[in-house]
């Protein structure tokens, strides 16, 4: 009797916790790709989030555009706060992509929300260059998505307490019935 009750609660409780996780799964596909031009450098800027998240990693993937020369050697990304966002420029140093020759991917921080522009610093044979690219970051979410699960799904815990009870209490009125 218990393992009717429990395993399908089982298997209900495993796609619980699997739905936010698969939900929230990397897409390798970046959300905005722009071509900007530092100096000689024609280069590729790929945003895998878009808007950008206050206070959430922004990760970019920075490659040279197709059949242009010359291929930068390293890349730097400081994002600084456009107008009317208070707050600190933030650096972040792009590592080459092992996925690519002459691609360099990172993370880049926001920590506000607001007009921000990203200075992508380039060196390579061609000498130093810099682009500037603006992005805007969006409010960081109200609750993360485990929490809201869990506070949505709570109520589940409750109705379950319920008719456990009221099955035991039903089940010790039946022993003590007359016959």
């Amino acid at each position: 009797m218990k393992a009717r009750v429990l395993l399908p609660l089982a298997a209900l409780l495993g796609i619980l916790l699997a739905a936010p996780a698969l939900a929230t799964a990397h897409v390798e596909s970046p959300a905005t790709t722009t071509t900007v031009h530092a100096g000689p450098y024609t280069l590729v800027v790929a945003q895998y989030a878009d808007p950008p998240r206050a206070g959430a990693a922004l990760p970019l993937l920075v490659s040279p555009a197709p059949a242009t020369a010359p291929a930068p050697t390293a890349v730097r990304v400081v994002a600084r706060p456009g107008l009317g966002t208070d707050a600190t420029p933030t650096r972040a140093v792009l590592a080459p992509d092992p996925d690519g020759p002459g691609r360099f991917a990172g993370d880049v921080r926001l920590p506000v929300a607001g007009a921000w522009l990203l200075d992508i610093q380039v060196d390579g044979p061609a000498g130093p260059a810099q682009a500037t690219l603006p992005v805007t970051a969006a409010a960081p979410h109200a609750i993360p998505a485990w929490a809201g699960w869990l506070l949505g799904l709570s109520p589940l815990a409750g109705v379950a307490w319920l008719v456990w009870w009221q099955r035991r209490y039903l089940r010790a009125l039946e022993a003590t019935a007359p016959n």
